[in-house]
C-alpha cells in the first residue's frame, strides 16, 4: 500500500497524509462495478467517451488523468456515504 500512496502523491503532486487518505476511500468504498458507472458519468458531463481499461488504468496509477480519478474518487464518497447511512439505520 505505501508504494501505491507514494505513487499517487508523486503523480497528483500531492502531500503523502492526503494520498494516503484518497487511496484508503478508494480501497475501502469503491465498488467492483465502478467501471460502468464511471465511464457513464465521464460521458454525461465532457460527452466523450472512454474505454473500461482507462479507467481501471486510472485507478491502478498507470494513467495520470484527474478527471477521472476525481469521477472515482466522488463515487467511492458516495458509495461511503450509503454504507454509512445503512449502518445508521441499523442502529436505530
Amino acid at each position: 500500500m505505501d508504494t501505491k500512496v507514494k505513487k499517487l502523491a508523486k503523480t497528483y503532486n500531492m502531500q503523502t497524509h492526503k494520498a494516503k487518505e484518497l487511496f484508503t476511500r478508494i480501497e475501502d468504498h469503491l465498488p467492483r462495478n465502478y467501471t460502468k458507472e464511471i465511464l457513464e458519468r465521464y460521458q454525461n458531463n465532457h460527452g466523450k467517451e472512454i474505454k473500461e481499461q482507462y479507467v481501471k488504468d486510472v485507478k491502478r496509477l498507470k494513467r495520470k488523468d484527474p478527471i477521472v480519478l476525481n469521477l472515482i474518487l466522488e463515487f467511492a464518497a458516495e458509495s461511503e456515504e450509503a454504507m454509512n447511512s445503512i449502518l445508521e439505520k441499523c442502529e436505530n
